[in-house]
């Protein structure tokens, strides 16, 4: 008989061996000297915390779980399987919180996914999404300060 404790500890364990290539790559970013993303390990603390403070609000929803969830769910863990091989870390990323939010929709439901839309996404701004961003627009805004500097 299945045992859905069983399958979930299942699942978490296979994602986690998916993610593990980001895991390793995000902790050296949040511990790396002078990294963007230094500001990491408090992103999930701060999720947690607004996940704790609305208890209250969360208890009264009732887990309504949407199977057809498990679609783009089972599509993702293949997706990132295979990202997880070449350590895409943006693309990484992005499929992780795609992942909480096709989980969360499919344990709990739609209202548990527009209850924990928010949190779930800030997390991005603790993964190496950002890389390319910051890489493209803060070089040449230092170059234009150094500019106006020079000028002034």
């Amino acid at each position: 008989m299945f045992d859905v404790a069983t399958g979930f500890c299942n699942l978490f364990s296979k994602l986690f061996k998916f993610y593990f290539p980001l895991i390793k790559l995000t902790w050296g970013f949040w511990f790396e000297k002078d990294s963007y993303y230094s500001h990491g390990p408090l992103i999930p603390l701060i999720c947690a915390y607004v996940v704790f403070s609305n208890r209250d609000r969360l208890k009264e929803i009732p887990f309504r779980g949407w199977w057809p969830a498990a679609i783009p769910l089972v599509a993702i863990c293949y997706i990132v399987y295979v990202a997880s091989r070449t350590e895409q870390a943006a693309f990484m990323s992005v499929l992780f919180v795609a992942s909480l939010y096709f989980a969360t929709l499919f344990i709990g439901g739609w209202r548990w996914l527009k209850a924990l839309f928010a949190p779930i996404g800030y997390t991005l701004f603790a993964l190496p999404v950002w890389a390319t961003v910051i890489d493209s627009y803060t070089n040449p805004l230092q170059t234009i300060s150094t500019k106006a500097a020079f000028i002034a």
